[in-house]
């Protein structure tokens, strides 16, 4: 017993070993989905639902649901909070609704962003440096549209010393690399190390 007592005085002696390295906590992107989801007829329950969401994408948390303003053919928007760990492929999100119709994917998201000065071309990383997304003005809806360019006031900002921002827009794939049709920006501050 004395010996245990001592072992233990010794023990709580020792100076602690190296500090542990915390790893930093980035802020999480959000991935809304518009399906055609409304009067289908599920086959399973809304709790199944999110459990086949969490199969399928493990980082990945349903967060709500809501209708689509002034639509009368079933579109809802489906909100998913994707860990800032986990590599965003949009190929999985129709897999989870099955045969149910989906429409646009939507990405919020913080990163740095970085021109290539050659081509003009800005690229954004997210914080945790699992997603890259190439920044790009929504294309024209008819001939008489003219869509505001994001990427010129984006830019300016960048030139002007800004390097990190949150964006969102549509998200798809262009030519094998994610891009965003940028519909609205901010600066935000660097992630803490």
């Amino acid at each position: 017993m004395r010996l245990l007592m001592c072992l233990a005085a010794a023990v709580a002696a020792l100076p602690p070993g190296p500090p542990q390295e915390q790893k930093p906590q980035h802020p999480p992107y959000v991935v809304t989905v518009t399906a055609k989801t409304k009067f289908a007829r599920w086959k399973e329950t809304y709790a199944e639902f999110k459990d086949r969401v969490k199969k399928a994408m493990p980082l990945a948390q349903l967060i709500g649901r809501e209708a689509v303003p002034n639509d009368n053919a079933g579109w809802e928007r489906w909100r998913f909070e994707v860990s800032a760990d986990s590599k965003l492929d949009i190929g999985l999100f129709p897999r989870v609704f099955g045969d149910m119709k989906v429409g646009k994917m939507e990405l919020a998201i913080q990163g740095e962003a970085v021109v290539d000065m050659k081509t003009k071309i800005i690229m954004l990383t997210s914080f945790g440096e699992k997603v890259k997304v190439k920044l790009m003005n929504r294309p024209k809806k008819d001939v008489n549209d003219v869509p505001e360019n994001q990427v010129a006031k984006i830019l300016e900002e960048i030139t002007g010393g800004k390097k990190h921002f949150s964006v969102s827009g549509e998200v798809f794939s262009h030519g094998g690399q994610l891009a965003i049709f940028l519909d609205t920006f901010n600066a935000v501050s660097p992630p803490a190390k």
